[in-house]
C-alpha cells in the first residue's frame, strides 16, 4: 500500500510487523482499557484479528481453487481504533509479494524458503 507514515515502526511506511504492534500496545497506555496489563490489550486485539481473518477466508473460499500440494496467500490490512476495535481494511487473494518496506523485506524472503 502506498500510504506512508515515517513514525509507524521507526522505519518507512505504515506497515507494522506483529512484533512492532505488540510492542506498541505493551508500552502505550490504552484509554479504552485503563490499568490493563500489556498482554490483555494484545489478547483483545489478536482475538479480533483472528476472527476477522477467518471471516475473510470463508468469504473468499469460493474464489480459491483447491489444488493438491498448493497453498494460497492472503494479504490483509487492518486498523485498530482508539476503542481497540479492529477493522479489516482489505483482504487480497494472491497479493503482490514485492518488497519495499522493512516488514516485507523480511517477511517475503522468509516465507519463500
Amino acid at each position: 500500500n502506498g500510504a506512508y507514515n515515517a513514525s509507524a515502526d521507526g522505519g518507512t511506511g505504515s506497515m507494522w510487523s506483529v512484533d512492532a504492534v505488540k510492542r506498541y500496545f505493551s508500552q502505550v497506555e490504552q484509554p479504552a482499557m485503563p490499568g490493563a496489563e500489556p498482554g490483555e490489550v494484545w489478547d483483545k486485539i489478536e482475538r479480533q484479528l483472528k476472527q476477522l481473518s477467518v471471516l475473510a477466508m470463508h468469504s473468499a473460499q469460493e474464489s480459491v481453487q483447491n489444488r493438491p500440494g498448493c497453498f494460497e496467500w492472503f494479504g490483509m490490512d487492518f486498523m485498530v481504533d482508539t476503542d481497540l476495535q479492529c477493522w479489516m481494511l482489505e483482504c487480497n487473494v494472491s497479493p503482490d509479494l514485492s518488497t519495499g518496506t522493512r516488514v516485507l523485506d523480511r517477511l517475503v524472503p522468509n516465507a519463500m524458503e
